[in-house]
């Protein structure tokens, strides 16, 4: 039991460490989740948005999800809250313009979905079934299918079929 204990410590105190603010001006919206910060000393970072999945550029509603964040944050000073880093070594974090949280106002206004998988944002959860429940953005059309399983189908379509 001590041990599980001080593991935990030790994980948590990894992420509190971890767990940093930088700011700077926001540019080249990739698509509704992934942009690029330069704080002003020139750094320039790749972000990901956390706890949130955007619909992809070749999906439905994927131009319209990266043209609603391109018009909150493009060119303007943001915060970002980071909490991580992923596997591809882009900054995942919270994104604030204004003291405003940009990743629920994605969801609020049906433009991503709450990611499950990385988040257990009790917040976001509700925002989400409220933006179903008002058919916002992508839920106005019925069962829009989310970024995640559009990728696996798509790779799975690449995959070179087995002949028997």
């Amino acid at each position: 039991m001590k041990k599980i204990l001080i593991l935990t410590f030790l994980i948590a105190a990894q992420a509190i460490a971890f767990a940093q603010k930088v700011s700077g001006i926001a540019s080249n919206i990739h698509d509704g989740d992934t942009f690029r910060l330069t704080q002003t000393d020139g750094t320039v970072l790749k972000i990901r948005l956390a706890n949130i999945d955007a619909p992809e550029l070749d999906q439905a509603h994927g131009i319209a999800s990266r043209d609603f964040l391109k018009s909150m944050i493009d060119q303007k000073n943001v915060v970002v809250e980071i909490q991580t880093k992923d596997k591809y070594a882009r900054s995942v974090g919270v994104v604030f313009l204004n003291n405003q949280n940009i990743n629920r106002l994605l969801v609020a206004n049906g433009h991503a979905w709450h990611y499950l998988k990385y988040s257990k944002d009790a917040e976001l959860y509700i925002i989400e079934k409220s933006a179903k429940m008002n058919k916002n953005g992508l839920w106005s059309t019925a069962n829009p299918t989310p970024p995640w399983k559009f990728r696996e189908d798509k790779r799975a379509a690449q995959k070179p079929k087995q002949v028997a």
